[in-house]
């Protein structure tokens, strides 16, 4: 483990193996996964290891660094292994005798023998340490100071932030026993925990630490850092007086551009423009003008400014990772597949979830689209429409088709268009309502791929070929709806307004609760996409009721339609001998079994006898519940 004098930056350099197949030692092998005086028992008898096993050795750690000494000793790797098997450590307390109690009961607690005993998450420990940190910087003392317990879940980046205040932890040590020349002490790394916090938006605690550390520690970085973190908490103003205290000009300059960029969106550009002339090849300033470029449908705008990235200079890796990012958009959206694919398919890699999450996102549209099977059975499925068509035959118009749905070209109001531009709305939007339609309940309905149906028409000029039988294209294709979405601010409201088009008539669809409102929390979207498919749903229920033919062989009557469209047991259907009449009789209806397939169900009737279906059938129309 290093630490960095000037900054306080703490950088594990070997972490060992924390694990060899889920085992601490391969039986068959008898090899070693790990470095034996940091090793749990469970790692040593070659039990299953989770991350309990990796707080253990964080303690052991602990235990050196507070007390110079290990806690397991001996001549050779098997008497050490043979110690531990036996729990034959020397108390931390025979090392050093002057630790407050709390700091023997911490280290106690993560070299605990049995997992169950221990931190139950690197998170835990992280918390306990923090507490006792937060109480000597505020009384001087650890004197009342107890350990707490509690179990909250493991995070990610958990187990590094514990590296960077078992650190801490470790000076605080060394200073109260007079192991720093002159006696004093040496400062926990703060700006190395805030910028993991930063990193992963826990943009609060970073604020919270980073102004304790600024009030008795002047500190450009320290500030340039907690300016961002404001920034990005939503306070502008306090953003701005921070970054008037920035010496230096490189860093004042690009958080300055940072605060425009959010607060004037596109109109933002002449400022950034002047502050990136001020100081060159400041990374950040460069992405915020290829965003710029992007939002005005410029992606090689946005490709030139920064296919050079490694002449950039970023200070903190989430803006390296923005900079990928709106390099692959552009290149997704100048249909350079294999380049935006290869951008981010190595954002995946990285330990931030928010960014691997929307780089796996863009990974797989950009791969769904060099699909060429995929792609095939669009062409395919078009060539069958197009051949049908010309030979005029008969469409059964009435009978319910599977259900699809097209999302025509996001629109972006301007003041929203920094914020939604830089998480690839306008790219996933449509991906993710896919998502949450296929999740939702009843009436199956997929999202058809614009983008490729629009260069297989193009291709094969179907437009020209179809004229007065786009209805019966639609009808072969499932597409009866265009959904025109709008993400927009009103009245202080930032809001997505959905609007449904029937394909065929033209007709407005009226979407009940049409307008969602828009998360405060990246982290929220899943929930949004829910209620807008939730209200999508609804109002295509209500529209486009099922039907299909009644008919009936060997004894047993059917309906030409099943789940695919959306057919499930008990439904109930009425009659009509022609197409959008009145019913046959009230008392005339059919129940569907539970015998459904994909394209047809079997019906139960009720007051209809089955030989008086004809042989052309009879249309039936789905009885909705009041």
């Amino acid at each position: 483990i290093l630490i960095d004098a000037k900054t306080g930056q703490v950088k594990v350099c070997d972490f060992g193996l924390a694990r060899f197949y889920n085992k601490g030692i391969d039986s068959a092998t008898q090899t070693i996964a790990g470095s034996p005086p940091f090793m749990s028992i469970e790692q040593i008898t070659g039990k299953n290891l989770d991350e309990r096993s990796d707080v253990y050795s964080l303690g052991v750690t602990l235990y050196q660094l507070l007390s110079g000494n290990l806690p397991f000793s001996g001549s050779s790797q098997f008497e050490i292994m043979e110690k531990i098997r036996s729990n034959d450590s020397t108390p931390l307390p025979k090392q050093r005798t002057d630790l407050p109690r709390v700091v023997y009961d911490i280290v106690k607690k993560a070299m605990a023998y049995k997992a169950d005993d221990r931190f139950q998450s690197a998170e835990e420990f992280g918390r306990a340490l923090r507490r006792a940190l937060d109480a000597l910087e505020r009384t001087g003392s650890l004197d009342s100071v107890k350990l707490e317990a509690d179990k909250p879940k493991f995070p990610a980046w958990a187990a590094a932030a514990v590296v960077a205040v078992i650190a801490g932890v470790a000076f605080f040590g060394i200073s109260q026993s007079g192991g720093t020349e002159g006696g004093g002490t040496i400062a926990v790394p703060v700006v190395a925990q805030a910028k993991e916090l930063v990193d992963n938006g826990h943009n609060k605690d970073a604020i919270t630490a980073l102004e304790q550390y600024l009030a008795e520690n002047p500190d450009d970085e320290a500030s340039h850092l907690l300016a961002h973190a404001y920034r990005r908490d939503g306070q502008m103003e306090r953003a701005d007086e921070v970054a008037q205290l920035i010496e230096d000009a490189a860093r004042k300059s690009e958080v300055q551009a940072a605060i425009a960029f959010e607060r004037d969106g596109s109109q933002s550009r002449d400022t950034l423009e002047q502050l990136a002339s001020a100081a060159p090849d400041t990374g950040y300033i460069e992405v915020l003008l290829a965003q710029l470029d992007m939002n005005q449908q410029n992606a090689q705008s946005a490709v030139d400014r920064l296919q050079n990235m490694e002449a950039l200079q970023f200070y903190y890796d989430w803006q390296r990772y923005k900079a990928q990012q709106v390099l692959g958009q552009a290149y997704y959206n100048m249909q350079e597949l294999d380049k935006a694919a290869a951008v981010f398919g190595g954002l995946q890699e990285v330990g931030n979830p928010r960014v691997s999450e929307l780089a796996e996102k863009y990974y797989k549209l950009a791969k769904r689209e060099q699909d060429d099977a995929h792609i095939k059975a669009f062409q395919e499925q078009l060539d069958y429409a197009r051949t049908a068509i010309e030979k005029n035959e008969d469409f059964d118009s009435w009978t319910s088709r599977p259900m699809r749905v097209t999302v025509k070209d996001l629109e972006i109001s301007e003041k929203l268009q920094s914020r939604l531009s830089s998480i690839g709305m306008q790219d996933v939007f449509a991906d993710e309502l896919n998502n949450a339609l296929l999740d939702g309940d009843g009436m199956p309905i997929t999202v058809l791929d614009r983008q490729q149906t629009d260069a297989i028409l193009q291709e094969q000029n179907l437009i020209a070929t179809v004229g007065d039988g786009q209805s019966k294209l639609s009808q072969l294709m499932g597409v009866r709806v265009f959904i025109n979405p709008k993400f927009e601010s009103s009245l202080g409201q930032e809001h997505l307004r959905i609007n449904a088009t029937d394909v065929e008539t033209g007709e407005r669809i009226r979407v009940p609760e049409g307008k969602v409102t828009l998360p405060a929390d990246d982290a929220e979207w899943g929930t949004f996409f829910e209620a807008v498919q939730e209200n999508l749903r609804a109002a295509l229920g209500q529209k486009y009721v099922l039907q299909g033919m009644l008919t009936q062989r060997e004894g047993n009557a059917y309906l030409n339609i099943g789940s695919e469209v959306g057919v499930q047991p008990g439904m109930t259907f009425a009659l009509h001998r022609q197409p959008n009449t009145t019913e046959i009789n009230k008392d005339y209806l059919v129940t569907v079994t539970d015998e459904i397939g994909p394209n047809e169900c079997r019906v139960e009737l009720t007051e209809l006898n089955i030989d008086s279906i004809p042989e052309s059938g009879l249309y039936a129309k789905q009885k909705l519940e009041n």
